[in-house]
């Protein structure tokens, strides 16, 4: 039994406190070779008896721990963002969303809470009509889902006809973001069927689903992404004709948002970026079975002007070799300054969002912006003719 931290400013300092405190997880062999379930209820910030608890992540398989080997071997980087959302990341990302020089998640949901009642409805509806076809809203990478309350209520209270539902779903690969999700910001909301899993998986499960759809997917994520094309690609051949997607976009230096306010979103004061960043050592050392030691490495964050992204890299201070199978593997021979890449933030040109979408088999239906121009969240939908049909 445990009890999910609550997120008050003042317990908030007190974990992240408690995280920057905690000791680098380097797990025995005997825990490395423990399995993980996506279905088992687990919480990497979690109190109990005031003891801070670790959670352990499944072992790879050897094709994925062979993935994972020979991109720091051959690459200079980790293969997936993935490895960074253990349930410690996803705890560590959702700290990371509270520091005060991080705009992304504010300045987001300062946009649903200051349009939720226009988002709520389709563009082909009338206000005031009644709904008469079910509605699922899934939210891919949901976390804690802290930003949707506003839109989730505008939703109910749209009239809806006697079998009419709208069904909240958020989505994530980490179980202890979704009990926060469900147990926290959702408590007592009606309809909410959380999903823990991959985006193929969602999508597959998911997009069966009768009725219309809204897939959002919310906090820059497509910046993750080398090219946000095959994503979307896979998004929209999942879309049926009358979906829409929410799309939240961190627009690239522009007149009015400096490269300096880029660069301190990502390099907070108390750290918690670099814990995060650097806590994928330990989930590939978990995964891969290798030694990588956390305190000999620092964060290395800077915006690529050329490449429109924050680029963050895990930069050795102390020579060491990184080795597998309990050192019986030589992988790779870190000298002082040698970077490993583990995650890129990419911001949005004007010109690039229109490409994307082209690209992808979308077009853009409807766009909110914050008063800055800091950010955006568009509403895509399937670039096919529309319908006369207003449900399905």
């Amino acid at each position: 039994m445990f009890k999910i931290l609550s997120r008050s400013p003042s317990s908030i300092r007190h974990a992240t406190r408690r995280i920057m405190q905690a000791p680098h997880r380097q797990l025995s062999s005997s825990k490395q070779n423990l399995g993980f379930s996506r279905n088992q209820s687990t919480s990497a910030l979690m109190v109990e008896d005031n003891e801070y608890s670790l959670p352990l992540v499944r072992s790879g398989t050897d094709q994925e721990s062979n993935e994972i080997i020979n991109s720091i071997k051959y690459n200079s980087a980790l293969p997936s963002v993935v490895y960074l959302y253990d349930d410690f990341g996803s705890d560590l990302f959702e700290l990371i969303t509270k520091t005060e020089d991080y705009y992304p998640t504010r300045t987001e949901a300062s946009i649903l809470e200051n349009n939720a009642t226009e988002m709520a409805r389709f563009d082909d509806e009338t206000d005031g009509d009644t709904r008469n076809f079910n509605h699922s809203i899934i939210e891919l990478g949901a976390g804690s889902g802290k930003k949707l309350p506003p839109l989730l209520d505008a939703l109910a209270k749209i009239p809806k006809g006697a079998t009419a539902k709208c069904t909240y779903i958020p989505t994530d690969y980490s179980s202890s973001a979704l009990e926060e999700n469900v147990n926290v910001y959702h408590k007592g909301r009606e309809n909410v069927e959380p999903f823990c899993g991959t985006h193929n998986e969602a999508f597959a499960k998911l997009s069966v689903r009768s009725g219309r759809k809204t897939w959002a997917y919310f906090g820059n994520t497509l910046g993750n992404e080398d090219d946000p094309v095959p994503f979307l690609k896979t998004l929209a051949a999942h879309c049926g004709p009358q979906d829409r997607v929410f799309l939240g976009i961190d627009l690239a230096t522009n007149d009015g948002k400096p490269v300096e306010v880029i660069n301190r979103a990502y390099n907070d004061s108390e750290g918690v970026t670099s814990r995060f960043i650097l806590n994928s050592l330990s989930v590939v050392n978990r995964i891969a079975g290798l030694d990588f030691k956390e305190d000999n490495f620092k964060l290395h964050s800077k915006y690529n002007h050329k490449n429109h992204a924050v680029e963050m890299f895990a930069e050795c201070i102390e020579p060491c070799l990184v080795t597998a199978d309990n050192g019986m593997e030589p992988v790779r021979n870190f000298k002082k300054g040698d970077r490993l890449f583990v995650e890129k933030s990419g911001k949005f040109t004007d010109s690039k969002i229109k490409s994307m979408l082209r690209d992808s088999g979308f077009v853009q239906n409807r766009n909110w912006t914050d008063e800055r121009g800091f950010y955006s969240v568009l509403e895509v939908v399937p670039n096919v003719p529309k319908t006369a049909t207003k449900s399905c």
